[in-house]
Parts: C-alpha cells; structure tokens; sequence
C-alpha cells in the first residue's frame, strides 16, 4: 500500500470513531428485562419464555433440535419409497425430479394440514400430488424443541421421483 491510501485511511478512521464518540440525546433506548432475554455462551437459540408459551399457535423456522420421522432419515426414505405411486403420466413421459414440500410438525408430533409445495416437479403437478399424498400418510414425528420445550416447527421435506 503506498503511503498515501494509508494515511487516507488513518484520517477515515479518526474521523469515524469522533463522529460515533459524541453524544447523541436523540438515541432513545428501549429497556428490557432479564427474564425476557437470555444471553448464552453457547450457540443455542435462546428465546423469551413467551414465545415459547404461545408456540401452540406459531410455527419456528429455526429450532435446536428439528422435528424427526420415527427411526430417523433413513426410516423417511424407506417410507417415501414404500408409498410412492408415480404418476401414470410422469412415467409416460419419463419426468423425473424433486418436489420440496414444506410441512408443518405440530407439538404433538402430527403433520398439520398445511401443507405447501415450495418447488415442485417440472412439469408434472400430478408428481406434487403425489408428494402431499405421501405426507398425508404419515405416521406422528418426534417434534421440533427449543430449549428442551417442544415446539411446533417447519420441516422441509424434498420427495425425489426417479424411473
């Protein structure tokens, strides 16, 4: 770096730090209390006991530990593959891919009737029927948890249709 970029630079940051070093009466700050918020130094999510209490209603994007099949992933795999009818059409026009179909594993462990289709096979919406059927058919899941408390969560369940 020549000497030039470097005292831009230095002059850049002195003027920064003066201009966040100043008081400003305008900042208001919110107060929270500590039973609202927690504050770990391990990298679990951590959320006001509120929200936890009214996760009867709220669906988490993100949990600790996310909701599962009964005898895991390769318990689901078998499932799928055991339930799977392809589509008459699909196999006709030899279509092939994934449906990612997102679900909803309520606290009790069952598949809420929401169920949406976030991308689908090209092509062939018969194939996304296909895979809503298939979820429909479900057994109960282990649920998602946060915290240790369970809690209702979305899973994202891709369905791979393959000749």
């Amino acid at each position: 770096m020549n000497k030039i970029n470097i005292v831009s630079i230095f002059i850049l940051s002195l003027l920064c730090l003066s201009a966040f070093s100043q008081n400003n009466e305008n900042i208001e700050v919110e107060e929270v209390s500590a039973s609202e918020v927690s504050i770990t130094e391990s990298t679990d999510l951590v959320l006001p006991e509120k929200i936890i209490k009214d996760s009867i209603n709220y669906v988490f994007d993100l949990v600790d530990m996310e909701a599962e099949f009964p005898g895991g992933k390769e318990a689901l795999i078998q499932f799928i593959q055991q339930n799977l009818i392809y589509p008459q059409n699909a196999k006709e026009e030899e279509i092939q891919g994934k449906s990612y179909v997102r679900i909803i594993v309520n606290q009790d462990g069952s598949i809420s009737p929401e169920i949406k289709v976030l991308k689908g096979v090209v092509a062939c919406p018969e194939c996304d029927q296909e895979a809503i059927r298939i979820v429909k058919l479900m057994p109960k899941w282990k649920p998602g948890q946060i915290n240790g408390k369970i809690v209702r969560s979305y899973y994202i369940l891709p369905v791979k249709f393959m000749l």
